[in-house]
């Protein structure tokens, strides 16, 4: 006899999103999740978020789906952001998002925002 079926979170969620992840309470007392003192920063916990390229920045702007990319990872206590451009020159493949014009730095600024507001 065959075990049932039963759907992935995912499938369960009609594939809007997967369900938050929940940590135990020894996972929580943790010092991962306590504050840091970082030069003249406190960071919130000791989580740092690694860089990532996401190759998303359409005409190298960073833009809403890299606002809310960033957004959801808002819980760590430090974001290194992926590569950025700081020239045309400096672009080194396609979809990477710059910070040499007007444009990108107001998406920088959208995507900063958006991470400080969470």
């Amino acid at each position: 006899m065959r075990a049932p079926y039963v759907p992935d979170a995912r499938q369960r969620l009609g594939a809007q999103r997967a369900p938050p992840f929940v940590l135990s309470p020894e996972l929580t007392r943790s010092r991962l999740f306590t504050s840091y003192s970082l030069g003249s920063s406190t960071l919130q916990n000791r989580v740092v978020m690694a860089p990532m390229t996401r190759n998303r920045a359409l005409g190298n702007v960073p833009n809403d789906l890299m606002a809310t990319y960033y957004g959801q990872r808002a819980g760590a206590g430090l974001i290194v952001t992926e590569g950025v451009a700081p020239s045309k020159n400096g672009l080194g493949y396609a979809r990477i998002p710059g910070l040499f014009d007007d444009a990108q730095v107001e998406g920088w600024r959208k995507v900063t925002s958006t991470v400080h507001e969470q």
